[in-house]
């Protein structure tokens, strides 16, 4: 993935990876969005911020990061070509770093 677009940062390798819950197809890169998402937006949604706002390739084999003001919930992203992962996960008592 090209390191000029100031507005991602790339987290390799994804921790959600690490406990299998996530299959990744090889050469998946992660990008994490810059500021906080609405946590109404479901797939279209995020799918239109990661398009528009981040100018990624939504269908590109990367798993897209989006979490709340406060950081205690987070949803993934991930097109694996049959269709788009919406993952979601919500701390009860801290936050994401």
């Amino acid at each position: 993935m090209p390191t000029s677009l100031p507005v991602t940062r790339y987290c390799r390798p994804l921790k959600c990876f690490a406990s299998g819950h996530v299959p990744p197809q090889p050469g998946t890169e992660g990008a994490c969005a810059p500021d906080a998402a609405d946590g109404r937006k479901s797939i279209n949604g995020l799918a239109a911020i990661v398009e528009q706002a981040l100018g990624l390739d939504p269908f590109a084999p990367a798993v897209h990061v989006f979490y709340n003001r406060r950081r205690a919930r987070i949803k993934l992203l991930l097109w694996d070509r049959t269709g788009f992962w919406l993952m979601f996960k919500r701390l009860e008592a801290d936050r994401f770093a």
